[in-house]
């Protein structure tokens, strides 16, 4: 009997998608799930396949919107542990090389998934591996499709899957791995390697004087430019390394606690920063701590405990204390006054705390001080004071900061009118805060995007964005943008003609807006749950929209009193 011989070519990215939604009974992927899978598959349907099975079950996978994504620890969980079935594979295609370029490829394996040959060489000298040992294993491991190696002037070697990669890595024993990365740290150290390289060589070395060192250096860096996660997990380690050494960890939790807050984890953040505020001696250090549970409490809802929490702060506040911390406490205050229906109040705050801020803070009390100008109607002085706030983030380089002036911006331009650059500004910030990994940031400035989409009467676009947002709201506590939402989700619904499903949105928006303050379902909201009812309950609309306009003059927001006035003047 004839046979014929097959060969079979990696299936490319759009295949990948396919099969990967189909694996996870979905019916779309999230780009960054289908870029984590395919970055370690290659195009092999197989790795595909378990590496979707063991997504779910390990519960690392989300589903919002209609689309699977990747939960927020998925990488460094994927990082860590493995399919037993896809070891097996990798292993068993191992097994079969020689004993030295196995030797070779468990100890590049802890240089991570790119590396030069120079540094290849010099970490398996201390292996007892000379260097054309090294060097001839090196191309045995690039024939056989295990690394591939980049061209150019500098060549460099990289794993050709990262599964490879990380199961290799994984059966390390623990000696030999700390040993590995000891080596690789005293080299790049001699070679006078950038400092977060180092950290997490020192760092899997448990090297803890000098991995404490780095880690908390590297975790200040990764947090001024937004990149929360990154410094959150490096917080961490220094804190492990630092508690090792028995020395004072305060720096590292206090980091911790503002990095949580700023990935939407509200409820740990906030514990957390109670217990260091309880436990610390240092008045500016604790006041930081207050300040930031202060915070959380506002962001997660229980605005009566944030406004407790910033007058505790407040009172502790030391007549010498510099002026950044004050300017910190004064900011928190403003933030939580505009949580409450305060503006007059955050304002004058603000203007306190932008006389003491250094630039690094400017852009964040500009900005604010732009959105609540606009919000009470002051739109010519907000503009410009937004468009300060850009440049400044700018020039500073700083994501969070600019995505945050971005919002900013857009939203004075919005009500001047400027709805079509408003849309731009408010989708280039949630491209950015989805790039620092903060979905709760992201969402909510897809949450203005929708509004303006809503308002220029495209309500079935706007429904479509809505939607997910609302998911992500509710899957991180973020009580006033949740209300926000499901206040435009009524309006949209009423305008597709879906009016009792809007009704029930609206009715449950104006109920929790009583706990969240939140303005847009305060105000606007009650007005458009009148205008549902306006045929079927007349009485009860009179009534909503009595107190919708009631509640605009007093809180003074200007914008939302407006959009009551037009819904009553509708329909009187």
């Amino acid at each position: 009997m004839g046979f014929s011989l097959l060969h079979l070519h990696p299936l490319d990215r759009p295949a990948v998608r396919t099969l990967l939604a189909r694996a996870l009974e979905v019916p779309a992927v999230s780009e960054l799930l289908e870029e984590s899978v395919e970055a370690r598959a290659r195009g092999n349907p197989l790795f595909v396949l378990r590496l979707a099975r063991w997504l779910v079950a390990k519960g690392l996978v989300e589903r919002v919107g209609g689309r699977a994504t990747l939960s927020l620890r998925a990488a460094e969980d994927i990082a860590h542990a493995l399919p037993p079935d896809l070891e097996s594979l990798v292993n068993a295609e191992i097994d079969q090389l020689p004993q030295i370029v196995r030797e070779v490829l468990r100890m590049v394996s802890v240089l991570g998934h790119e590396f030069t040959p120079e540094l290849a060489a010099t970490v398996c000298e201390g292996g007892a591996i000379d260097k054309q040992q090294a060097s001839e294993a090196l191309q045995h491991l690039s024939r056989a499709g295990l690394l591939m190696t980049t061209g150019g002037t500098h060549p460099t070697y990289r794993f050709a899957r990262l599964t490879d990669r990380e199961v290799i890595y994984s059966g390390l024993p623990a000696d030999q791995r700390r040993a590995l990365h000891a080596r690789v740290a005293q080299v790049l150290s001699e070679r006078n390697a950038a400092t977060d390289r180092l950290a997490a060589h020192y760092d899997a070395a448990d090297d803890h004087p000098n991995a404490a060192r780095c880690c908390q250096e590297v975790a200040r860096q990764a947090q001024r430019r937004g990149a929360y996660a990154d410094a959150l997990r490096l917080y961490r380690a220094a804190s492990r390394h630092l508690g090792v050494l028995e020395q004072d960890r305060t720096e590292c939790e206090i980091g911790e606690v503002e990095c949580l807050a700023r990935l939407a984890s509200y409820g740990e953040a906030r514990e957390l920063a109670l217990a260091l505020a309880d436990r610390l001696s240092d008045p500016a250090t604790r006041i930081r701590a207050l300040t930031s549970a202060a915070l959380c409490a506002s962001y997660g809802g229980d605005l009566e405990a944030a406004g407790a929490i910033v007058r505790r702060a407040k009172a502790e506040i030391p007549s010498e204390a510099p002026a950044p911390l004050r300017a910190g406490v004064l900011f928190m205050c403003a933030s939580i006054h505009n949580s409450m229906g305060q503006p007059l109040e955050a304002l004058e705050e603000l203007s306190e705390a932008g006389q003491l801020s250094g630039e690094d803070m400017a852009p964040i009390v500009l900005g604010l001080t732009a959105g609540l100008l606009a919000e009470t109607g002051r739109i010519e002085e907000a503009l410009p004071k937004a468009k300060e706030a850009l440049a400044l983030a700018e020039r500073h380089q700083n994501r969070g900061n600019l995505a945050f002036s971005l919002i900013s911006l857009g939203r004075a331009l919005e009500l001047s009118g400027e709805t079509s650059e408003a849309r731009e500004r408010y989708l280039a910030a949630r491209a950015i805060y989805n790039e620092m990994g903060q979905p709760a940031n992201a969402a909510n400035a897809l949450l203005h995007a929708a509004q303006v989409d809503l308002s220029l009467g495209d309500a079935k676009g706007a429904l479509d964005q809505l939607e997910p947002a609302l998911e992500i709201f509710r899957h991180y506590q973020s009580g006033q943008d949740e209300t926000a939402a499901l206040c435009s989700i009524g309006r949209a619904r009423f305008v597709l003609g879906e009016r009792e499903q809007a009704v029930r949105d609206l009715e449950e928006a104006v109920r929790r807006s009583e706990t969240t303050l939140e303005h847009h379902a305060a105000i606007a909201g009650r007005a458009f749950l009148a205008e549902a009812l306006w045929q079927s309950d007349r009485a009860r609309a009179e009534e909503l929209l009595e107190a919708a306009l009631r509640i605009g003059e007093e809180r003074q927001i200007a914008a939302e009193l407006r959009e009551a006035r037009r819904v009553a003047k509708s329909l009187r």
